[in-house]
């Protein structure tokens, strides 16, 4: 699957300063899980938007596992057509890369040292949670409500951003961050509840395929298994293998996937939680986090043996 590959090179960079910071999270001061949340989120976001991707990919390959055994059958319109039409794709793909340049955002705005940095991290918050708030109208419809980032959510997060000075005041940005977090929360709820519906759904759709597909392979193994060489027919076989393991991952990871908007949500509401006490962290945080971490650490595993299959 050519875009497989595709998610295989963008799912390289996984966060290892993330998970550096978790373990060394005694001596770290605690903006750093702040930054934590925000990297391993934006990871994330990007990882679920690819999984739509991959649903489309199956779906295709089905279609042409199908017609290559088959040699009565031919290729029509209907056999490259998506799943997931390229505009239900772009709207929930906008509304998870909305939610990961918002963790990018707060991220650098944790960690910025010039007020220009501060200014630069105030303006993609910003656009995101904008961007974020015009793809939830698309994605829903404008009979429901929307998604709570109103002009007054923002000037709130703006006043907030603009005390913190020319001279970067710690207290004050720690004041800006926990109006940014308790302002964004109710929106980021909302937005990766309407994501995270989809995936599951089309699990056993996916499935169900891939087993096609395996047993198509089989059967033409058999039919030609009698005028291959010995060589051939291990070659033949190990990609057979190699395809069911890739299966049997596949399955692993939609599941996964479809926690995914739930793990960033669920971070997002224990970081809410700890900046509304006061705090920037607490132990279910640092908890939250380190799942967010393992679940994209488990995509890129995913990610990596696609990359040495194809290789191979």
């Amino acid at each position: 699957m050519k875009n497989t590959i595709d998610l295989a090179k963008a799912g390289r960079a996984l966060t290892f300063g993330v998970i550096i910071a978790l373990c060394a999270a005694g001596c770290a001061t605690s903006l750093n899980h702040v930054g934590a949340f925000s990297q391993a989120s934006a990871d994330l976001s990007k990882r679920a938007a690819d999984a739509y991707e991959k649903v489309n990919d199956v779906t295709i390959e089905r279609r042409i596992s199908d017609i290559a055994s088959d040699p009565n059958l031919s290729p029509d319109n209907e056999t490259f057509k998506s799943l997931i039409t390229s505009e239900e794709i772009g709207l929930r793909v906008s509304l998870l890369q909305g939610v990961g340049d918002y963790a990018t955002a707060l991220g650098d705005l944790a960690s910025a040292d010039f007020r220009k940095d501060i200014d630069g991290a105030a303006k993609d918050l910003y656009g995101a949670l904008g961007g974020l708030q015009e793809t939830y109208a698309k994605a829903k419809g404008t009979e429901v409500e929307a998604l709570p980032v109103s002009k007054e959510h923002l000037a709130i997060i703006a006043t907030a951003v603009d005390a913190i000075g020319t001279v970067i005041a710690e207290h004050k940005r720690r004041t800006a961050l926990k109006t940014v977090v308790v302002q964004a929360d109710p929106a980021i709820q909302k937005a990766l509840a309407l994501v995270g519906g989809d995936l599951p759904k089309f699990h056993t759709y996916v499935m169900t395929s891939l087993d096609t597909i395996e047993t198509d392979m089989l059967e033409s193994y058999d039919k030609e298994a009698a005028d291959l060489s010995y060589n051939a027919r291990v070659e033949k076989l190990r990609r057979i293998y190699q395809f069911r393991q890739t299966k049997n991952a596949t399955g692993k990871v939609l599941t996964d996937l479809g926690k995914a908007g739930g793990k960033i949500a669920a971070a997002h509401a224990a970081l809410r939680k700890a900046v509304e006490s006061g705090k920037f962290t607490t132990p279910e945080l640092v908890k939250e986090i380190q799942g967010v971490v393992t679940l994209s650490k488990s995509f890129k595993n995913f990610y990596d043996k696609l990359i040495e299959e194809n290789q191979q």
